[in-house]
């Protein structure tokens, strides 16, 4: 089922994100960091786990031709008082295959995956 809807602050609006050639490119004002999170998340072969208290968190980011480490890193740089873990595939340092993200036990960890596991992507 999906999380109940909250109201937006004024200002907000929904994250604009895109992903072409392996890089993101990913611009909102005020947007909660669960919706970033899952945008990001459906458009890479990644699986992410969110704490519950995370549509709370709002987060003004623009980032540009970023890697989804990069793009990552500064989304959380943007959200001090979250916590997370980037898990990396072990073939390519660079891949980031998980996501762990919470607001320091505010909630519990899902035990499923809030987003769908990574999709095989056809040639």
């Amino acid at each position: 089922m999906p999380p109940p809807l909250v109201a937006a602050p004024a200002g907000a609006q929904p994250p604009r994100v895109r992903h072409e050639g392996g890089r993101f490119w990913i611009h909102c004002e005020s947007a909660s960091l669960e919706e970033i999170l899952r945008e990001v998340a459906d458009l890479s072969p990644m699986e992410l786990w969110l704490e519950k208290g995370l549509s709370d968190k709002r987060v003004t980011v623009s980032v540009e031709r970023a890697t989804l480490k990069q793009a990552l890193e500064e989304i959380f740089e943007k959200a001090p008082d979250v916590n997370y873990v980037l898990s990396f595939d072990r073939a390519n340092p660079e891949k980031v295959s998980k996501i762990y993200a919470g607001s320091g036990g505010e909630g519990r960890l899902s035990r499923e995956p809030s987003a769908t596991p990574p999709r095989r992507i056809q040639k």
